[in-house]
């Protein structure tokens, strides 16, 4: 839910009950083995996030680009040194 900044409320009969802002902060929680009735409020989107915006296109420019460095790298240490470079 982090990714698309949303609040999360997880509700459990006998483990950690807790909400969560769209950022992943923790606003309330029940601890472990404990009775109890949590009363929190929802927090609201703020606003989109990058992964909202650009889906998985982020990803798949970031994944080209280091492909892109990669190959240059093993290509530029394969091309001999020229003549003219050393004078």
């Amino acid at each position: 839910a982090i990714e698309c900044g949303v609040p999360v409320v997880r509700c459990t009969a006998s483990g950690i009950s807790y909400v969560t802002d769209g950022k992943g902060a923790v606003v309330g929680k029940t601890e472990l083995g404990t009775r109890g009735i949590l009363v929190s409020h929802l927090p609201e989107r703020e606003k989109p996030t990058l992964y909202l915006l650009w889906g998985d296109w982020f990803v798949l420019v970031c994944v080209i680009i280091f492909v892109g460095a990669f190959a240059v790298k093993k290509w530029w240490r394969k091309t001999p040194p020229q003549l003219s470079d050393l004078i």
